[in-house]
Formats: C-alpha cells, structure tokens, sequence
C-alpha cells in the first residue's frame, strides 16, 4: 500500500512538475497613434488633433493550450471609443466620428480607461504560429470634457461593458518574443450615459479588416 501511495505521490509530483515547466509569464501591450487633418473647403484654417491608446498586459501561460491575463490601459481621442460604434455604420460616418474626436483635441477631450481581463484557448499552432479564440470582460470609463472661458468643466461620464470573443493569431519570432493580432469581436456591448442612465446596447459581430488590433507580447 505505502508503495502504491508513493508512486501515486510520485506522479502527481511530476505532473506538477510538467505542467510549471510549460507555464510562462508573458507581458506586452498594444500602443497605438493617429493624426487627424480637417481642411475645409472653404479655404478657413484647418484643425487637426491627435488619438492614442497605450494598454500594458500581462498574462499567465497556463500550457501549451491555454492562458489567462488581462490588460489595464488608457485611451483618448477617437480610440477612447474602442470597437464601440452605436450607429453600426463604417465609412463616412466612422471617418466623421473620428475628425470629431481627434481635433477637438484643444476645447474638448475624450479620454478612457479600460481594464480587460480574458481567457485564451490556443485551436492550433504550430512552432511560428498560433490561432487562438479569446473569451473577455471589458470595463471601460469614458469622460468628456469640454474647456469653457480657458477653464475644463465637470465632464460627461459614460460606462462601456464588453462581453466578447475575440479570435487572433500569435507570431512567435522566438522563444521569448510574439507579435500578436486581434480581429474584432463577436458579442455584448452597453454604452451608459452616467448623469441619466440612457444606454445604447449592441449585440453582433465586427470582424473586418478595418478593426485589426496588433500588439506584442514577451515571455519570460
């Protein structure tokens, strides 16, 4: 009996063993930057402003297979709004949304952020590449603000909850370093005007080319 408890001890230990041995920390992020020119037509000065996001992530490689992590980072501009467009229009509108954003960058600000916690599930891979589906709860708080007489008044508040599934892919360079890429989602999303409670809430896919996110990932 003792024998048969210490070869049962014996494999759990190894099993532990196997399994730390393919466990990894990784960290990486995505950062993103974009300039936006409004040149009327009828020869008046021209206005332009500036987006940007910066989302640091950590992560835990649980086995070949799966992990968990999540991001915490900060967005302003038109990127503050994420993959949120309550219009579900693309072209003219989206362009439209994003001259509005960006160049009010001077009287007006829009800024968020954004906390993403997710589970990842590797479907395939290979010694360069991974496919991989991305279960997430997103949280993200948006303020815009407006300046008044030189002086930033109280802003508007607004909520964002996204529950999603993201598919991407993972590059691995080498053992350590992998670019990684996200292309949109499949899922919730709740828009919330905090000062009244009005909501817009959106249910569906965005999975197109215009909303491919890239970032980097480093595993120690």
């Amino acid at each position: 009996m003792k024998k048969v408890l210490s070869l049962l001890a014996a494999a759990a230990l190894l099993l532990v063993a196997s399994q730390s041995a393919k466990a990894q920390i990784y960290a990486g992020g995505s950062i993103g930057y974009s300039t936006t020119t409004l040149r009327p037509g009828d020869g008046s000065n021209s206005r332009s402003g500036s987006s940007f996001k910066f989302l640091p992530e950590v992560g835990y490689r649980i086995n070949e297979k799966m992990a968990a992590g999540g991001s915490l980072g900060y967005m302003q501009g038109y990127a503050a709004f994420g993959s949120f467009n309550p219009n579900d229009l693309k072209g003219f509108m989206q362009m439209a949304m994003g001259i509005g954003a960006d160049i009010s960058g001077n009287d007006n600000r829009v800024t968020c952020f954004r906390f993403a916690p997710y589970f990842r599930y590797v479907l395939f891979n290979t010694r360069r590449v991974d496919l991989f589906v991305e279960a997430s709860f997103a949280l993200g708080l948006i303020n815009m603000s407006q300046k008044v007489g030189g002086v930033w008044q109280d802003p508007e508040k607004f909520s964002v909850i996204e529950i999603a599934g993201r598919p991407g892919f993972s590059f691995n360079i080498d053992s350590h370093f992998s670019i990684v890429g996200h292309l949109g989602s499949i899922g919730f999303q709740n828009l919330k005007y905090d000062a009244t409670d009005d909501s817009i809430s959106r249910i569906g896919t965005d999975l197109d080319s215009s909303n491919i996110l890239l970032g980097f990932e480093y595993h120690f």
